[in-house]
C-alpha cells in the first residue's frame, strides 16, 4: 500500500496551494484488493503514463512480479 505522508505529502514538484494537504494528506495511491480467490493491485493512475516517471514504472514491475497473487 502507497499512502501519502501526513506531515510531507509532497517532497517535490508542483503543487496547488492549500489544496495539497486537504486531498493528498492520508490517500491511498496504490492498494491491494480482494477479487475472488485472488487479489489485484489497485493504483489510483496510471503508473505508466507515457513512460515518464521511471520509479513508478518500478512499482508496477514489482506488483506485476512480486505482487499480491504470487503463492
Amino acid at each position: 500500500m502507497v499512502v501519502f505522508n501526513e506531515k510531507a505529502p509532497v517532497l517535490s514538484g508542483f503543487t496547488w496551494p492549500g489544496n495539497t494537504e486537504k486531498f493528498l494528506t492520508g490517500s491511498v495511491w496504490a492498494s491491494v484488493e480482494r477479487a475472488g480467490r485472488g487479489n489485484v493491485v489497485a493504483f489510483a493512475e496510471n503508473p505508466l503514463f507515457r513512460g515518464f516517471w521511471r520509479g513508478t514504472a518500478m512499482l508496477f514491475a514489482n506488483a506485476v512480479l512480486f505482487g499480491a497473487g504470487r503463492p
